[in-house]
Formats: structure tokens, C-alpha cells, sequence
């Protein structure tokens, strides 16, 4: 687990919500305070879905719920603050471990500052972290990558 101080907000929001890089994202839970607050439960409804529709996963994806937490916080003012959970799709899992049974992005806005806390949880107790060391590399990887400016916070 690391937390991370996102110093370019504009970039990692416009990374966040207008391309496609967490579109296979599993949202856990997104809560955002503007003039009121919202929370959306990422769990999908199956009795929404026929049975030949149904998905075959128990979240949202955060390309199904970005256009309404988008929809929330756009406007002249900042959000009071906001918290996203996303967790790993499977395939990038089960690329980094095998032994890995989720693996979160926190995204927290708060009082002006952006943090990104990492997490993750294992199919089996192991005292092996290589999976957590791993997981946030890839996540400041993912972050150099899209020319997002990092730092560890004070």
C-alpha cells in the first residue's frame, strides 16, 4: 500500500474522466459532495438484467458510472470533496499475481489536495508483499506514464 499526492490535478482528472485508461475498472463505491452529497454503490443489480444480458461480474465498470459522477462535479465550483474506489480488472490481476483477489486505486479529493492510496487483499495469508510492491509500481507507472506528477505526502 502506498498514498500518493497527485500534484497535477487537471491531468489526472481529465486521465480520470475524459480517457479511456480505467474504463475496465471495477467501481466499489464513488461518493462526491457539491451542493449536496451523492454515493453510488458500485454493485450491479442482477434483477435489472434478463438472463441472457446479465453481466458476469458484481460491479460497475467505471466506464458505465464516469458519465454520472462527471455529471455531478462538473460545474464553475470544485467539488467539497469526493472518493472514488476502484479496483483492478481481472486480467491486469491476474497478470501482476496470482494470489491477489482485488486490487484498489482510492481516489480521494479533499480540501484541495488529491490523494491516491493503493490497497490490495489476497486469495491466501501469505507473509510475501511482492504483490502489493508491484501493484504500486504499476499504479506510479501508470501515473509517469500519462505525465501525471506525483509525490509521497508530507
Amino acid at each position: 500500500m502506498t498514498a500518493l499526492t497527485v500534484e497535477s490535478i487537471k491531468e489526472f482528472m481529465h486521465l480520470l474522466f475524459k480517457s479511456s485508461e480505467f474504463n475496465n475498472y471495477l467501481v466499489h463505491k464513488a461518493m462526491a459532495t457539491t451542493f449536496t452529497s451523492f454515493e453510488i454503490s458500485g454493485d450491479l443489480n442482477p434483477d435489472f438484467y434478463d438472463d441472457e444480458n446479465r453481466p458476469q461480474r458484481k460491479y460497475c465498470t467505471w466506464e458505465e458510472i464516469r458519465p454520472f459522477i462527471f455529471s455531478v462535479i462538473k460545474g464553475s465550483k470544485l467539488p467539497k470533496n469526493m472518493k472514488i474506489v476502484l479496483a483492478a480488472p481481472l486480467t491486469l490481476m491476474e497478470s501482476l499475481s496470482s494470489n491477489v483477489s482485488v486490487l484498489f486505486i482510492n481516489i480521494i479529493y479533499e480540501k484541495g489536495v488529491l490523494t491516491v492510496i493503493t490497497g490490495s487483499s489476497v486469495k491466501n495469508f501469505t507473509l510475501d508483499k511482492s504483490h502489493e510492491f508491484i501493484w504500486d509500481e504499476y499504479v506510479e507507472d501508470l501515473f509517469k506514464n500519462n505525465s501525471i506528477t506525483i509525490s509521497q505526502p508530507t
